[in-house]
């Protein structure tokens, strides 16, 4: 049983030369297996992720760190 499943996302992974169309599972935060199709039934979340993209380790390219637009958390938003 996994916590969510991804369908149907374009995988690019340039490391370890990967770019297709796959499904992602995860379990306790981590992913446990990457495959062509993986059944619905093990979970109870599914999310269609046809059409997007998934790139490991890119969270959000598009950030502003530093409060200089007003904001009064800037590096407090900095992820862990």
């Amino acid at each position: 049983m996994y916590d969510m499943l991804f369908k149907g996302a374009r995988l690019v992974d340039p490391k370890n030369r990967i770019n297709k169309i796959t499904d992602i599972a995860v379990k306790s935060g981590k992913i446990a297996k990457v495959n062509e199709e993986i059944n619905t039934n093990c979970t109870s979340k599914v999310f269609n992720l046809s059409g997007k993209v998934v790139v490991p380790g890119i969270i959000d390219p598009h950030v502003h760190l530093s409060n200089w637009i007003g904001g009064s958390e800037g590096y407090k938003m900095i992820g862990e």
